[in-house]
């Protein structure tokens, strides 16, 4: 994206001159005047020059081409018959070569020819005037083409403004929603017994699935909604991941964890907004589950055996509408064996629409249920029928189901096969930066979020940036740009350096970078382990070196790496060079 925004802000400045301005008229403008009669020229010329113009000359479409690309004039005068080159060609190359700039071509000639003169036109004309020239007419008609060169500009230029601004929301959007993502997570793709599927109409999206363990071995599950689509959708998603996360390892029960989320979200959302969730404790000891459900439609209790149906009703209002001492808290408890499974889903779910208009509706989902024969089959049975009904019909809200299987066997994962459990992170983020993200991404942006979302790291904001904006400069300036450190060495090494690196961040077509971040925190401190990654080629021998480099004060570059490595626990290259991994503890 740097690349179009850079072309963007070149275009702008050409059609920043074809802006009006206040109180200017048609007067002083730069004309091109083609024709191959030297009277012509010479008529053409004094009467232009009168007015205060300025007047090039050429006596053929050739050589009218060549001039426009040296000189880059206001407008042009075209005959059509000369040698060489015709005004038809010329008049074409010239519109080709001015590309977003609006260049009038007036065609003077003294053909009447219907068919000529529509021509003129075809080939990328503006206007025409016969021969005779009047001189009330040559300056009426410059009038008006310089008129509608200046609009034309202007509009271009909010044209080309309004383009680069999309382009950046875009990025920082698509930034936005992986930063969002790997905080929020999906819990559910670590948990054996859950399947889920969400389907977002916007990049991001308001629909949460969260899944924690208790010390008491229960199983805790979060379903929720916010109200709305996209980012502001999403928002809503953060304090209630902290909470249920926090929460969860407490061992607190769901009565509570509903209190802290209501409180929170009261605290935090706008006016008018809401959260609708279910959240679920299962505890395969007792053979219970425990639910709140406010505001998402009912759960369904789908039995191993037979064909029982049970619909667990949503009793309570959604989360964030009124204060915890309005709010009457009702909690389900259901008994479950082992092969149950239960089935959470938002109401964009039985809301999908068909080519008629119809919803799919709660009797459809529970017909899809009732008609099944094979449990290990009907979560895709669901998803299938879905999207079955709704056809071609575009989707008109985020779409979430979550199957819950009461199968104590598969909690304990990869424990129970004799493997150790890799340490879950208290949260985390990755993001991906190709070249249209390269030349925008700040470091400090990151670290903000980070200290947003983690407030022990608040005191450590500036060693955190300094490691961050370090590492990612590496990965970018010697992995991707493949700029060399001796560049910085010269007399004037900064400046070319530097000079260079914009250069070729400005033609960068391929190449990326990966930062990958994982964070661990107790009661005690905590660590953040970063990794950042890139497409190069390698720098192993900067990275072996600099440490050297920098204490022994020969080298003006290579103390950054150093420096980072005072502020982190550790930090190391892989042996190819285009991988570091740094660990920062507090």
């Amino acid at each position: 994206m740097s690349m179009q925004l850079q072309a963007k802000a070149g275009d702008n400045q050409a059609l920043s001159e074809q802006a009006p301005q206040q109180g200017e008229d048609s007067k002083g403008l730069s004309v091109l005047v083609v024709d191959d009669d030297e009277i012509n020229r010479a008529v053409l010329k004094a009467m232009l020059q009168k007015d205060g113009h300025t007047v090039h000359i050429a006596a053929n479409g050739a050589e009218a081409v060549a001039h426009y690309e040296a000189e880059q004039p206001d407008m042009v005068l075209m005959d059509i018959m000369m040698p060489v080159m015709d005004g038809y060609e010329a008049a074409q190359s010239i519109k080709a070569s001015a590309g977003l700039r609006f260049v009038p071509i007036i065609f003077v000639t003294a053909i009447i020819d219907d068919q000529a003169l529509a021509k003129c036109l075809a080939v990328g004309g503006d206007d025409f005037i016969t021969k005779p020239i009047s001189l009330v007419i040559l300056r009426a008609k410059l009038a008006a083409a310089d008129r509608i060169r200046r609009l034309y500009g202007a509009l271009a230029l909010q044209q080309s403004g309004l383009s680069a601004h999309h382009e950046r929301l875009r990025y920082e959007h698509e930034l936005a929603e992986q930063v969002f993502a790997k905080i929020v997570g999906n819990s559910s793709a670590n948990a054996a017994n859950i399947r889920a599927k969400l389907a977002p109409l916007a990049i991001t999206n308001g629909d949460l699935i969260l899944v924690g363990r208790t010390p008491h071995g229960r199983q805790n599950i979060l379903m929720g909604d916010c109200m709305g689509h996209g980012l502001s959708a999403a928002i809503g998603a953060i304090p209630v991941t902290d909470i249920f996360n926090a929460m969860s390892r407490k061992g607190l029960v769901v009565g509570d964890m509903v209190k802290e989320m209501n409180r929170k979200l009261r605290a935090t959302l706008p006016a008018g907004h809401f959260f609708a969730a279910c959240l679920m404790e299962w505890d395969p000891r007792g053979g219970v589950v425990h639910i709140w459900n406010g505001g998402v439609p009912d759960v369904l209790l789908v039995a191993e055996g037979g064909r029982a149906v049970t619909r667990i009703a949503s009793r309570n209002l959604a989360l964030g509408v009124v204060d915890n001492e309005e709010m009457d808290i009702h909690v389900e408890t259901c008994r479950v064996q082992r092969g149950d499974r239960l089935y959470l889903y938002s109401d964009g779910l039985v809301d999908v629409r068909d080519g008629a208009g119809l919803m799919f509706g709660q009797e459809r989902l529970e017909k899809v249920v009732r008609d099944n024969r094979d449990r290990r089959r009907l979560f895709e049975e669901i998803n299938e029928a879905v999207e079955s009904f709704r056809g071609d019909r575009a989707q008109e809200d985020d779409i979430t189901l979550v199957e819950v299987l009461c199968d104590e066997s598969l909690l304990d994962g990869a424990e129970a096969h004799g493997e150790k459990p890799r340490r879950q992170p208290s949260c985390g983020m990755s993001i991906k930066l190709g070249p249209g993200g390269l030349g925008h991404f700040d470091p400090l942006n990151l670290v903000d979020s980070l200290v947003g979302g983690i407030a022990a790291l608040e005191n450590h904001r500036t060693p955190l940036y300094t490691v961050i904006a370090e590492l990612y400069a590496n990965a970018l300036e010697h992995g991707v740009l493949k700029l060399d450190c001796a560049l910085k060495k010269a007399p004037e090494g900064f400046a070319h350096y530097y000079d260079e690196r914009e250069r070729r961040l400005s033609e960068l077509t391929e190449g990326w970078v990966n930062i990958d971040i994982e964070i661990f925190s107790n009661d005690a401190g905590g660590e953040l382990i970063l990794q950042i990654e890139d497409s190069g080629q390698g720098f192993a021998a900067v990275a072996a070196s600099d440490t050297a480099q920098a204490d022994s004060g020969v080298a003006a570059s290579g103390r950054g790496i150093s420096l980072a490595r005072s502020l982190c626990k550790s930090l190391a290259h892989d042996a190819r060079g285009n991988r570091a991994r740094a660990v920062y503890a507090w």
